[in-house]
């Protein structure tokens, strides 16, 4: 055996006459094969297994490997790097470092190493990588890589994320740990496989995590799924559209059909977006937020207050008094414009208690009455507080009526007392003068396409007396009464016979204007157009 003396004396000749040799190809094979690198321990071993007593080699690898003494005599420095003694530590010794923690326990200290030697080859890649790329190819499918908040597992690259996105998707993804002042080289991300940028379903399942968490999100969040909106498929943008996906702040997240940009008044059942959301106007539009309310939006709001004062039995504030009438007003639009129709308002409305009394209750359709006949109204004191008065409901008539409101005269069934028994006379002067003047009485009637209906198949009948009974059912009340009057219209097939008798032997004209009125009007308060009618007649009969 070669004691230590001969060993170092052998190597500082060598080191003295390494000028001779260096380049000799087979005297560096040979030579490298050899024990002749003294360790601080006091061994010699070959080269391949000894690193020079600089950089991070203890920090990282600890006493595994050994270091080189580097004696004083000329040349030492550079035969110990011709024979292959590193600075650097070798791609194979990090490699096998990496497989020996990996099949260890994930303690704190072996994360530490790995963080360390992540940071290590991802400084050395961009110099290195034609070396490093073959020898490190098993890194990118192993699962080696530490992850944030998750201090008990490890992953591969294809699992992790860079932090730099994790805004977009934190709840969704595990993001690469790293050590404070690792500066993330790009390729080497590259190489291992480490994603950078998120799905547009990662994005949209975030979103409702942190909706459904009351978890606060950035403007960055509705940034990106406008950016990538051709991206997001029909399912996501169903989820968006029926799901809390809009953050107003504060940790607060509102459906999007309770939202538009500029109408505030249904608050608070609806809510104005702030001008710092504008920029994903798409995005918001395609999820449908709208500048204005709908038909859709309308129903839903009479629902929801129609279900609070169910359960409160109160009457209505002003500002949802106010809100109802908006709301039948849109309804009504939507119908004379047919974005809406009377079966859907139907259907959504009819069971609900959303139609406004005038002492400011809300009620079922079906339990309310338009006061088109006043002098029927009057007789059923039972029904006074469901009564609604058209005038006062204009704008809103259609939608009402959709939602199941029914006039008073068609509740209330009227029918003549001993019809038979009638001593009936034509009047062919009355007759003459509604013909005569058709085109005036057109002027005061909206629906006028109704009157050369109405006066070709109309017959006046004079008679003595005229008796009439009304009926009234209602689902929990029956009653009927009886009165004498002066006109009666009687509708059946399509004609209309005219009954009146006289008043102090002089025709009564506001009555029968009464009755046109009605039959030519049915969808309308009628009082206004009665009086004008009446004039009309009365014109007539003077200058008949």
């Amino acid at each position: 055996m070669v004691d230590i003396k001969a060993k170092r004396e052998l190597f500082n000749l060598l080191a003295h006459h390494l000028e001779e040799f260096k380049n000799d190809t087979i005297a560096h094979e040979r030579l490298s094969a050899c024990a002749l690198v003294e360790c601080q321990d006091g061994n010699f071993r070959t080269a391949n297994e000894v690193y020079f007593n600089k950089g991070p080699v203890r920090q990282i690898l600890g006493s595994k490997y050994h270091i080189a003494v580097v004696n004083s005599q000329r040349n030492s420095q550079e035969l110990l790097e011709w024979l292959g003694v590193e600075k650097q530590l070798r791609p194979t010794h990090l490699l096998e470092e990496i497989k020996e923690l990996v099949k260890q326990p994930i303690i704190e200290q072996n994360r530490q190493k790995i963080l360390r030697i992540f940071d290590h080859l991802n400084k050395r890649w961009s110099r290195e990588r034609h070396n490093l790329t073959s020898i490190l190819q098993e890194l990118q499918t192993m699962c080696w890589l530490p992850a944030k908040r998750d201090q008990y597992n490890l992953y591969s690259p294809n699992q992790l994320y860079t932090d730099e996105n994790s805004g977009l998707f934190f709840t969704q993804a595990q993001f690469l740990d790293s050590l404070p002042e690792t500066k993330i080289n790009d390729e080497f991300i590259e190489f291992l496989g480490i994603q950078r940028q998120p799905n547009t379903q990662q994005v949209v399942n975030h979103l409702l995590t942190c909706s459904h968490k009351n978890i606060g999100i950035k403007d960055e969040v509705y940034g990106f799924l406008q950016e990538h909106l051709n991206e997001i498929d029909v399912e996501s943008v169903t989820q968006l559209r029926e799901e809390k996906s809009i953050y107003m702040g504060q940790k607060q997240y509102v459906y999007p059909h309770k939202l538009f940009w500029n109408y505030t008044q249904f608050q608070p059942y609806r809510r104005c977006l702030t001008s710092r959301l504008r920029p994903f106007t798409e995005l918001f539009t395609k999820i449908n937020v709208f500048e204005y309310p709908s038909s859709e939006d309308a129903l839903s709001v009479l629902e929801e207050i129609g279900e609070k004062y169910t359960q409160n039995n109160e009457s209505l504030s002003e500002q949802d008094r106010n809100i109802v009438i908006k709301c039948w007003g849109i309804l009504s639009k939507g119908l004379e414009n047919k974005e809406n129709d009377e079966l859907k308002i139907r259907g959504r409305l009819e069971n609900k208690q959303v139609i406004l009394t005038d002492k400011n209750f809300l009620k079922i359709p079906h339990k309310m009455f338009f006061k088109d006949r006043p002098d029927l109204a009057d007789k059923f004191p039972i029904i006074q507080d469901n009564l609604l008065i058209k005038l006062k409901v204009l704008n809103q008539y259609h939608a009402i009526k959709a939602a199941g409101v029914r006039s008073l005269g068609e509740v209330v069934k009227t029918e003549l007392i001993d019809k038979h028994t009638l001593q009936l006379q034509d009047n062919k002067e009355l007759d003459f003068i509604i013909c005569n003047r058709k085109y005036l009485i057109k002027r005061v009637v909206i629906e006028n396409r109704l009157v050369d209906h109405f006066i070709k198949n109309l017959t006046i009948k004079e008679c003595h007396k005229i008796r009439l009974s009304y009926t009234l059912k209602l689902e929990s009340h029956s009653e009927q009464q009886t009165d004498e009057v002066l006109t009666y219209l009687e509708r059946e097939n399509n004609k209309f016979i005219l009954y009146y008798s006289l008043q102090n032997g002089s025709i009564p004209w506001a009555h029968i204007s009464r009755e046109i009125a009605y039959a030519l009007d049915l969808d309308l308060e009628f009082g206004l157009k009665a009086q004008a009618q009446k004039k009309v007649l009365r014109e007539s009969e003077i200058k008949k």
